[in-house]
């Protein structure tokens, strides 16, 4: 599923094209802290992507509870 989205850095404004990552976690993952307990975390929330202006940009990342992106957008001459 093609989700569509605009980020802003702190000189640029970007619109994603983000697909869900859907080949990183085993189904069956489990995510524990340091003290091995289980810590909520949904495989789900996890995008990758491009620009919609730079196709050969890539965009890595996850969407917050607060609906936020929280990732890196990388170009062929910065990454941000």
């Amino acid at each position: 599923m093609l989700s569509t989205a605009t980020a802003r850095s702190e000189s640029e404004v970007f619109k994603l094209v983000l697909y869900p990552e859907t080949n990183l976690f085993a189904p069956d993952v489990v995510f524990e802290t340091n003290d091995n307990r289980s810590l909520q975390f949904d495989p789900g929330k996890i995008y990758h992507g491009t620009l919609e202006d730079d196709p050969s940009a890539l965009v890595h990342g996850l969407l917050t509870e607060a609906g936020l992106f929280d990732g890196s957008v990388t170009t062929s001459t910065t990454r941000y």
